[in-house]
């Protein structure tokens, strides 16, 4: 009798143990979840940082976007160099996106500016020329899909006058 017991006993430790190492087990692969999101986020983050600091230090690539007539060789390097990094970008979140690694609010905000680098008779032109060869099919269908009836936009002429414009009341 002692035995079984005895028996019992290390059977509802062991049940309890087990519990115990279960839910040790979530809280880590909770927390690690949450570390890998937070990492995402900061890729996707410091990527469009990148582009925003490169485009702050060499304002005529983005000048070049909405400059009347054709650029020159180098303005088209830059110009080609500068996209290719931004849409780079942007099919990085689209992926961590899908794979659940970033949220809807960050999404949408990579979503806005993705729509807005394509909004540019130019940059609509290097997007079907250049840009949808330098990400994989997947996203390039992607962007397609957002483009396909959308007008091109002259938008990207407010960002080199936007302070010259009248206070709105």
């Amino acid at each position: 009798m002692k035995l079984e017991k005895l028996s019992n006993t290390v059977e509802a430790v062991s049940s309890v143990a087990v519990v115990i190492t279960l839910i040790v087990l979530i809280v880590e692969i909770r927390q690690n979840t949450e570390a890998l999101n937070a990492q995402s986020r900061q890729s996707v983050l410091t990527a469009a940082q990148t582009q925003l600091l490169l485009a702050a230090n060499r304002p005529d690539i983005i000048t070049s976007i909405s400059k009347p007539g054709p650029l020159t060789a180098e303005e088209n390097a830059s110009l080609d160099a500068w996209l290719t990094a931004s849409m780079r970008g942007r099919e990085y979140a689209w992926l961590q996106y899908e794979g659940g690694l970033i949220d809807d609010d960050q999404w949408n905000t990579e979503l806005a500016v993705t729509r807005i680098v394509v909004s540019a008779p130019r940059t609509r032109l290097w997007w079907t020329r250049l840009g949808r060869n330098y990400v994989s099919a997947e996203y390039a269908a992607f962007v397609d899909g957002l483009i396909k009836d959308q007008p091109t936009s002259d938008k990207w002429e407010t960002s080199t006058t936007w302070a010259n414009l009248p206070a709105e009341q």
